[in-house]
């Protein structure tokens, strides 16, 4: 992991994380496993972050990515960041990705009146059989394990980084651990976790034998208030690119937030990762 800072008046002012890893086989700098962007933020505690020059800024940015030597480098920002030029002018292509947000300073009321009519009976028929959240240590390995099953169409080096990825989480403040029961039973489990007041939908699994259709609904609802009460701003539904996943999440009434995404290669590199990431390069 490669952590850029960029320093005025020996303050800093801005960071990024990066990971070195690689794309098929070749070394790249990516986003850092399983996070949904670079993490680029502004230190707003900065004496001088309101005025800064974010172009000059986005400019220092690149330079110093342009000095390390990766074949590859393909990673996304946060929605909050739109100003690219400085990466479009150093020849990088600049796509466009889409996560659905939910806005928190709304009402709750509000908020539920958003979702689908028949995702919000899903929800109020759950918590008339009793489902109830815990956010306690209480079977974090078994919601690890149902997290690594509902996932198990991850390669066996991804599963690993996963596993290990959810095992630092137990002790991450940022990060929480919500768990559905029903009767004691655990239900569903996902990973939530905050970075600037959002509050980002990582990750989930549920208990397959007996399954209650209400678990994972609920669960995102839980997650919504709860993120609402810890006074965030926003809640989003990171991973919604794929069809399916989608219009999943689309139910629950978020808002459509475009993002954007920036990678370079060289010219023959980049006509080999066209054939699988034609969207990307």
């Amino acid at each position: 992991l490669l952590v850029f800072q960029a320093f005025l008046d020996d303050e800093e002012l801005a960071s990024a994380c990066l990971y070195e890893g690689k794309l098929k086989v070749f070394s790249a700098l990516i986003n850092p496993p399983f996070a949904p962007n670079n993490a680029f933020s502004i230190n707003n505690h900065h004496p001088k972050a309101k005025t800064i020059d974010q172009k000059k800024l986005m400019q220092a940015f690149v330079s110093a990515i342009e000095q390390e030597r990766h074949v590859v480098k393909q990673f996304s920002f946060p929605p909050e960041i739109i100003d690219l030029q400085a990466f479009y002018w150093e020849k990088y292509k600049i796509t466009t990705r889409y996560t659905y947000r939910t806005h928190l300073s709304q009402t709750e009321d509000e908020l539920l009146s958003r979702m689908e009519s028949k995702l919000r009976n899903v929800i109020r028929k759950a918590e008339k059989d009793g489902m109830h959240c815990d956010l306690s240590s209480k079977d974090e390995g078994k919601a690890i394990a149902m997290i690594l099953e509902s996932n198990s169409m991850l390669g066996s080096k991804q599963q690993e980084m996963l596993k290990e990825r959810l095992n630092r989480a137990i002790q991450d403040p940022n990060a929480w651990f919500l768990k559905a029961y029903l009767d004691d039973v655990l239900k569903a489990a996902a990973l939530v976790y905050k970075n600037e007041g959002v509050y980002y939908y990582l990750f989930s699994g549920f208990e397959r034998t007996q399954a209650h259709n209400g678990a994972g609904p609920f669960l995102i609802w839980e997650a919504i208030k709860m993120a609402k009460k810890a006074g965030g701003k926003i809640f989003d539904f990171e991973g919604s690119m794929l069809p399916e996943i989608e219009r999943y999440f689309r139910k629950f009434g978020g808002d459509l937030q475009p993002y954007y995404s920036v990678s370079k290669a060289p010219l023959m590199i980049e006509s080999i990762l066209k054939l699988k990431k034609r969207n990307e390069f």
